[in-house]
């Protein structure tokens, strides 16, 4: 063992030894510089000075660098060098080029100066300037009064001043930094940008221009080779359009994607519109905007004859999207139109005539059987039977009943309606017995009421088809928005609110659907509630509203007293100021009224019936009408229970009621720093002009050329699109001039068929002018439609040809770009295979040493093994050895007694 701590000792000893010698002459080497070649070198003396000059191409190498010039003086005395003349510096694939170099070998220090200073490293990455030093120790350079940047794929980078780490690969700007990649712009105080990992990381006072959009932050950092922009800490961004905030910003380059994180705010300055939550993220593909962390929606809605509202709109999760019509999915399309089918069909005035028919047949029928009502003369005229039989017309089974709701003083609620405010339309029954007179008034007055709501609401039935028309289009490019509400949905308006759980609006039928016990309040005092609720919003305003099973309707009349109305379904109506005008309450309808008498509810009137409506006056209830079956009474409200005031299922809940914008969102619509950031300068790059002399010109003409197209080709989509309309409308006119032509013993069309007229008429309503018509009259041979039709078609082949010429260009940008994708796929495959053969090589070295180990160990196991057995044999020796002993002690004492006793 001594033996061994000597020689152990003995080795630590000489290695030691052995390294300080190897660092010393290490440093011997670094202190020395030693010339390599060189034509020829002589002594000189200049200003009382001895230099050594060499000539020739001279190499010389220090700290492993070669320093390569045309001339240089050598002062050995201060161990500087001055070289002149294509100067070369090479270490470890960095270059560095200039006019002339001052090398300070005691201080490692190279010092380019001259008109172009140029450092490339082994990426390619050309940095050029006038002013720039070396260390050729730590491989360090730092350059000054300007400097231009170049990588291999043409970004550009420039700075008053910066730094370059030749071993980590890091280009450091500082100053007035501006950066151009691909077609985005960055302006900042300081950057960094690592060549090795291809990433470039922004400082204070960052700003980006993409063609007129403008992003600003004071941190961040663009992954190239990732393509992702990270912009933090007091993030701004704007279009012509928009406006947004953040803390901070993704932007994915390859999808288009966005993310906002931390209190983000995006502003539609044409719509006076925000949104607002603690994140936001952009799918592009899907043009679909989700929002979580407190999202909300806040809107300014501007009105002619009243004051700017304010419109807030939240919940848990906002999703909106934006489709092409032709996009839509089918089934969605089908869903909307039979939801728009629904609720542009009047449930009131198609009962109303369906009865009114069933008793005009029936009326007639019992005319037939009546042996003494007149038969009609077999000549006689089919208006006059019908005279005769409208005569006797009852209408009982369609009549709207108008009870009234008890005193006088109701009027206001239940109005009678004079029989000269009766309107005789085609629907109206005429009746002339005096026995059916009160049914037919209070049908008449029925089919007269119905008649104002039904024309006010014309106007949305109208846009309502006009969605469902869309629906029919193929390959419509019309933009359809849609907005998806998730938990705890709420909404509040100065004059309506709603809170439910989930929200769905589609822009196809501009329809607001609301479900799991929806709750809507209007003027503050109204209440509707139903299982699900449908409603119907355009310019900012609530039109129409479809409450769908347990339909609820609750009226606060004063803090004791409430209007009810209870249904399976409810439709209601409201003006463009948002006020009621109309509901009908369809199947097994109820309603509690609460009718005053000298400013005191005193009387409660409860009514049953099939179904009802009523109309408001200045937010008052006009009138009702009860149909099939009405059942009302009057009770006085001192003898009623508070259980006999309600209905089932009353709910009143005004503290679900939204009071503000406290209780949407905590967030706070940021005002406009347009200006602020519009004044900041933009990129200008001085120095790349100066280094490298027209790439930014050509960087500029580029996009230009790229914009100048970009509008070409939308100008070009656009009269495409009208020349196909306008080949729609032609190729019904071709369809007439073939038949014209098809008839030889027409001289003109104004001498076809009836056939041809109509046809004829049908392209005069299209063409809707006289030219039209002159185009109808042509014949096969004349030579103007000739050469309207050869010009005509000139133009479409000359816009196929174009719109070919773009197809080939964007199919060869498409597999440029599936090529691009390809090449990065395989790499990403290549990677991963070499990661998974590196595993499966661990995996082997794993498996190969717990073999090892699972060896030693058995082997271990049967060495005690083989212990333990002999221990246990040599045990089991030993004990029968000790039992033999003691048997052979008891035969000698048995003999010893034995020899005692004889």
């Amino acid at each position: 063992m001594t033996f061994r701590r000597i020689l152990v000792a003995i080795s630590v000893f000489l290695l030691t030894i052995i390294r300080l010698n190897a660092q010393e002459k290490s440093s011997q080497v670094d202190s020395l510089v030693r010339l390599l070649s060189a034509q020829s070198m002589e002594l000189i003396e200049k200003d009382g000075v001895d230099y050594r000059k060499v000539t020739g191409p001279a190499r010389f190498l220090h700290n492993d660098t070669y320093l390569i010039c045309d001339t240089a003086l050598w002062n050995v005395n201060t161990n500087e060098i001055f070289a002149i003349s294509n100067v070369k510096i090479l270490q470890d694939q960095t270059v560095l080029t200039g006019d002339r170099l001052t090398y300070y070998v005691d201080r490692d220090l190279a010092e380019f100066r001259g008109s172009l200073v140029q450092l490339e490293d082994k990426d390619h990455n050309i940095l050029r300037t006038e002013y720039l030093d070396y260390n050729t120790r730590d491989s360090v350079a730092v350059f000054f009064n300007g400097g231009s940047m170049k990588d291999k794929e043409g970004q550009i980078i420039e700075s008053k001043s910066g730094t370059y780490d030749s071993k980590t690969k890091l280009f450091t700007f500082i100053d007035d930094v501006n950066m151009f990649t691909d077609s985005i712009f960055v302006k900042s105080t300081t950057m960094e940008y690592n060549a090795s990992t291809n990433k470039a990381t922004f400082g204070y006072a960052t700003d980006a221009w993409h063609d007129d959009n403008m992003l600003s932050s004071n941190a961040g950092w663009y992954d190239r080779n990732k393509e992702i922009f990270l912009f933090n800490k007091s993030v701004h961004g704007m279009s012509d359009t928009q406006e947004g905030w953040a803390d901070s910003l993704f932007y994915f380059r390859n999808t288009k994607d966005i993310e906002l994180l931390g209190n983000a705010q995006v502003t539609d300055t044409t719509r006076d519109m925000s949104a607002l939550a603690g994140k936001m993220h952009y799918t592009d593909s899907l043009s679909q905007l989700k929002m979580t962390r407190k999202p909300a929606v806040i809107g300014v809605v501007k009105e002619k004859e009243s004051a700017p509202d304010t419109v807030y709109f939240g919940a848990e999760t906002l999703i909106a999207r934006m489709q092409m019509m032709f996009q839509v999915n089918a089934a969605e399309q089908a869903n909307s139109k039979a939801r728009v089918e629904a609720l542009s069909t009047d449930a009131v005035q198609s009962y109303r005539q369906r009865a009114a028919k069933e008793a005009a047949e029936a009326a007639a029928k019992a005319a037939e059987n009546d042996p003494n009502h007149p038969k009609p003369k077999k000549g006689a005229k089919k208006s006059e039977t019908a005279e005769a039989s409208d005569a006797d017309v009852d209408v009982a089974s369609g009549k709207a009943d108008e009870i009234p709701l008890g005193k006088p003083e109701a009027a206001s609620k239940s109005a009678a309606i004079k029989p000269a405010d009766i309107s005789q339309d085609a629907d109206t029954v005429v009746v002339k017995s005096d026995s059916v007179s009160v049914a037919t008034d209070s049908l008449s007055m029925a089919a007269d009421s119905l008649s104002m709501p039904t024309d006010s609401l014309s106007v949305p039935a109208d846009s309502l088809a006009v969605g469902t028309d869309s629906l029919a289009v193929n390959n419509d490019s019309t933009k359809v928005n849609f907005i998806t509400a998730l938990k705890n949905v709420k909404i509040f308006k100065s004059d309506f609110q709603i809170a439910c759980d989930s929200l769905e609006y589609s822009g196809l039928d501009s329809l607001v659907r609301l479900y799991q016990k929806p709750l809507v309040w209007n003027e503050g005092r109204r209440q509707y509630s139903a299982d699900s609720l449908y409603a119907v919003i355009r310019n900012n305003s609530l039109q129409k509203a479809s409450l769908m099973s347990n339909a609820f309707i609750i009226v606060q009349e004063d803090s004791l007293c409430f209007d009810q109305i209870r249904a399976a379904e409810m439709l209601a109506y409201f003006d463009t100021t948002g006020a009621l005008t109309r509901f009908d309450a369809l199947g097994d309808a109820n309603a509690v009224f609460y009718l005053q008498e000298d400013s005191v509810y005193a009387t409660v009137n409860k009514s049953e019936a099939k179904m009802l409506y009523a109309t408001f006056k200045d937010g008052d209830l006009d009138r009702v009408y009860y149909f099939d079956t009405a059942k009302n009474d009057g009770y006085p409200v001192a003898q009623m229970t508070r259980e006999e005031r309600v209905l089932k299922g009353f709910n009143w809940l005004p503290d679900k009621r939204p009071r503000g914008k406290s209780d949407i969102t905590p967030l706070t619509v940021r005002p406009s720093e347009r200006r602020k950031y519009a004044a900041r300068p933009r990129t200008v790059f001085t120095f790349t002009d100066k280094y490298f002399p027209g790439y930014m010109s050509g960087v500029y003409k580029k996009i230009e050329k790229d914009k100048a197209e970009k509008a070409k080709r939308e100008a070009a989509r656009k009269e495409a699109e009208a020349l196909k309309a306008n080949a729609d409308s032609t190729g019904i006119v071709n369809a007439v001039d073939s038949l014209s032509q098809a008839l030889p013993q027409v001289d003109s069309l104004n001498k076809v068929t009836s056939p041809v007229d109509s046809l004829s008429s049908v392209t005069d309503s299209l063409s809707n002018n006289a030219a039209a018509k002159d185009t109808l009259a042509l014949t096969q041979t004349d030579p103007k439609e000739a050469a309207r039709q050869a010009k005509l078609a000139a133009r479409q082949a000359k816009i196929a040809a174009r719109e070919a010429k773009w197809a080939r260009l964007d199919s060869l940008d498409a597999a440029k770009a599936q090529a691009k994708a390809d090449k990065k796929a395989a790499k990403l495959r290549q990677k991963k295979l070499k990661s998974y053969l590196k595993m499966l090589d661990q995996q082997k070295v794993d498996d190969a040493r717990l073999e090892k180990y699972k060896a030693v160990y058995l082997k271990q196991k049967e060495r005690e093994d083989r212990k333990a057995a002999s221990k246990a044999a040599r045990a089991a020796e030993a004990a029968a050895r000790e039992a033999a002993k003691k048997a052979m002690r008891g035969t000698q004492d048995a003999q010893t007694e034995e020899v005692d006793a004889g």
